[in-house]
C-alpha cells in the first residue's frame, strides 16, 4: 500500500512544499486534449519508461479498440525523460505503440532551406510553424524527425515512431504539451490538488 501506516516509504524532501512527505510519486495520462484520463503511483526512484510499461499500458490496452495496421493503438507524447530509442522501438514492435518526444543531444543543424511554413492550431490559436521533416535512425531504429525552426534560429527536433501522423499534428501534440504543466499549476494554486490524495 502507497497510503497510510501500512506504507513502507522513504521520506523525500520537497522544496515547492517545503516538507518532508513519503517518497512517492503520480504519472498522470492525459487525453490529447490535455485533460486528465488516469494515474498511476510508484515510488519517487521509479522510473517513467519503467511506468510507462508495466502500468500504464496494460491500463490504456484494456481500453483499446481495433485499428488498421498502419495506425498506432495508441500514441503517448512524453518529455525526454523517457527518452531511448530502443524503448520507443520496443514499444511499436510489441504493442504498436506510437511515441512523441523532444529528441536528446541534437548537435546538427537542417538548412534553413528545408523548412516550410505550417499553420498549427494550439488550444484554438492559430500558429505559423517553420517545420522540417527527414528520417533519421538512431540505435537501429528508424524514426521520424521533425524540426520547428525558432525566430532566433534555434532548432526544437522531435522524434516520433508515428507513421502516418501529418507533420503539423505532430508539432501540435507535441507543443500543446504544456497545456498539462499549466493545468497542474492552476490545480495546485487554486484547488490545493497536490493536498488531496494525501488527504
Amino acid at each position: 500500500t502507497d497510503h497510510g501506516h501500512a506504507a513502507n516509504l522513504g521520506k523525500k524532501y520537497l522544496s515547492r512544499q517545503k516538507l518532508c512527505l513519503p517518497g512517492m510519486q503520480e504519472f498522470w495520462v492525459n487525453t490529447h486534449q490535455g485533460m486528465p484520463y488516469f494515474y498511476v503511483t510508484g515510488q519517487v526512484n521509479e522510473k517513467l519508461q519503467q511506468m510507462i510499461e508495466e502500468q500504464i499500458i496494460p491500463m490504456l490496452i484494456d481500453q483499446a479498440h481495433t485499428k488498421t495496421s498502419e495506425e498506432p493503438l495508441f500514441t503517448i507524447v512524453f518529455d525526454r525523460e523517457a527518452y531511448s530509442p530502443k524503448f520507443f522501438g520496443r514499444l511499436w514492435e510489441k504493442h504498436r505503440i506510437a511515441v512523441i518526444t523532444y529528441r536528446k543531444n541534437v548537435t546538427d543543424k537542417w538548412e534553413e532551406s528545408d523548412f516550410e511554413s505550417h499553420k498549427v492550431v494550439i488550444e484554438a490559436n492559430e500558429v505559423a510553424m517553420d517545420l522540417a521533416e527527414k528520417e533519421t535512425e538512431l540505435d537501429k531504429v528508424k524514426l521520424r524527425e521533425v524540426r520547428r525552426l525558432g525566430t532566433n534560429g534555434h532548432q526544437t527536433s522531435i522524434l516520433t515512431t508515428h507513421p502516418c501522423l501529418g507533420i503539423n499534428m505532430i508539432a501540435l501534440y507535441m507543443f500543446a504539451r504544456w497545456s498539462q504543466e499549466n493545468f497542474f499549476r492552476y490545480m495546485r494554486q487554486d484547488y490545493v490538488f497536490d493536498k488531496i490524495s494525501q488527504y
